[in-house]
């Protein structure tokens, strides 16, 4: 069984002019692959179909041999994609770097994101969240150039791009979508 299974998507955006058009590609489980091409070319538009973002006009996108083609982007998330964006600036930088850590597992807690004591500092989750940051602690101490207790605002440029990946990496993703000039 493939990873991810693109069939025929065709995406007609920006006035009637295809953006991808009967485009087809199979991912197999541990298969690292590469989209390239010119600015233009659809490379986006193929990571926004896949995630989610963009609804396609033809064709089916599955995962794991399910097909997600109609389903929103945080259905996609909980069944084990994430998406990196380099270019957008996704973290709260009033937040310590694990609590933005704690926002990329927010789909392995038992209470929903704004239940618990991340974004509220109350509620039922706390013990919850207790073994969640013990768990993103860890991943974040054997990183001895960040601490995960200081906020990201005070981080360099550098370390908070290694902060939104370390995040999209925290949903302990099956695939993982990056996308646009991205660098280690």
């Amino acid at each position: 069984m493939h990873r991810l299974e693109i069939d025929g998507i065709s995406l007609r955006r920006f006035g009637g002019v295809y953006a991808l058009q009967d485009v087809s590609m199979h991912v197999a489980p541990g298969e690292l692959v590469a989209i390239i091409g010119p600015n233009g070319a659809g490379k986006t538009s193929l990571i926004n179909c896949i995630s989610g973002v963009y609804r396609p006009g033809a064709g089916t996108v599955k995962l794991e041999g399910r097909d997600v083609t109609r389903l929103p982007p945080a259905a996609r998330t909980r069944l084990g994609l994430a998406r990196h964006v380099p270019e957008h600036r996704a973290l709260f930088q009033h937040m310590t770097v694990l609590e933005n850590m704690m926002v990329g597992r927010h789909f392995h807690q038992r209470t929903g994101l704004f239940t618990g004591r991340l974004l509220l500092r109350a509620g039922p989750s706390r013990g919850d969240l207790g073994a969640e940051d013990r768990r993103g602690h860890h991943r974040f101490s054997r990183d001895r150039t960040t601490s995960g207790r200081k906020v990201v605002h005070t981080l360099a440029y550098g370390l908070q791009k290694r902060v939104e990946l370390a995040r999209a990496l925290a949903l302990e993703p099956s695939l993982l979508l990056l996308d646009e000039r991205w660098r280690a």
